[in-house]
């Protein structure tokens, strides 16, 4: 019977080895609503073997509060610059290992230096979107001539 129950518990000690070993990888992002494609995510699994969980969310501040609140932790997170200067004067996210970044090197250097404004040295976030914004203005519910010195000159720079 001892024989028996040593080589139960050695064959359990055996599966748990092997089971883990074969365990898929997971890495969980958590990016704005509708920014990868879930073809793009298939297509990532399938190259490198893994799993990717995806959640996204619609505002910084949802992001934010989620990051903050949940027990959930992510590889990735893709805040608007602003918010990874909070992010990271809560401690709430490490620096980026940049040897692991071999193609930071392609990164356009005015869009480095733009994110340097939140993230001095881009230690702890790499750009990975950048877009404009413009704004119209309906002519029946603002007099022109309110919007007549109004110009791109005016605008802040954001990352």
């Amino acid at each position: 019977m001892k024989k028996i129950s040593i080589l139960l518990l050695f064959s359990i000690v055996l599966c748990l080895f092997f089971c883990q070993s074969k365990k898929e990888k997971t890495l969980y992002i958590f990016n704005w609503t509708d920014y990868i494609a879930p073809e793009l995510i298939q297509k990532f699994e399938k190259e490198f073997q893994c799993k990717v969980v995806y959640d996204m969310y619609n505002s910084n501040e949802n992001m934010l509060t989620k990051v903050l609140t949940a027990q959930a932790m992510y590889d990735i997170i893709v805040p608007a610059g602003d918010h990874l200067e909070i992010m990271r004067d809560k401690g709430i996210i490490g620096k980026i290992d940049k040897s692991k970044l071999p193609n930071l090197k392609n990164c356009s250097p005015s869009l480095l230096k733009k994110s340097a404004l939140f993230d001095p040295n881009n230690e702890y976030g790499v750009p990975y979107f950048w877009g404009t914004s413009g704004f119209i203005f309906n002519k029946k519910h603002i007099q022109p001539e309110l919007m007549r010195d109004v110009s791109w000159k005016d605008r802040k720079s954001v990352v």
